[in-house]
């Protein structure tokens, strides 16, 4: 999905009637609403698919526009942050398996598709940097829409 929202209802504080409608079935939230606003205040012309609110994060799936969601030095990505008030990670889509490795931000050992009754992945990263993993598998799997497991070897 491009626009989330109508360009009347980005540069307006009230949602019009099918805007509000598809926030009622549920089919866009208010953080997407939040943040297809502060993205028109910021006067970028960048399209985003989803958006996932986790704790005091928001973590923004984009296509090829998230180089300028993101901007220059993280320009655009500490001026949504500060607009909005949570932290802000933008992942590009694509491969699956770039995605994961693109959200745990430390080297994986390997990243198993396993089969069974529901597909899930498997993310083997070394202990090492079990410190630096910022990111839950429950995370994962909402973004991914796929049961992620992380293990530590």
């Amino acid at each position: 999905m491009t626009a989330k929202i109508c360009s009347i209802c980005r540069k307006s504080d009230m949602l019009c009637s099918g805007c509000n409608r598809l926030l009622e079935e549920k089919k866009i939230t208010m953080t997407d609403v939040d943040l297809a606003r502060a993205i028109e205040k910021l006067h970028l012309t960048a399209e985003f698919f989803n958006t996932v609110h986790h704790d005091n994060r928001i973590i923004i799936i984009a296509g090829k526009d998230a180089g300028k969601i993101i901007g220059k030095d993280g320009k655009n990505a500490t001026a949504l942050t500060k607009m909005l008030g949570k932290e802000i990670n933008v992942i590009e889509v694509g491969d699956e398996k770039k995605m994961i490795e693109k959200m745990l931000r430390v080297p994986t050992l390997g990243i198993n598709k396993v089969y069974g009754s529901q597909e899930k992945y498997k993310v083997r990263v070394e202990k090492r940097f079990r410190q630096r993993v910022n990111i839950d598998s429950a995370l994962m799997s909402k973004i991914l829409a796929k049961p992620v497991e992380i293990v530590f070897e």
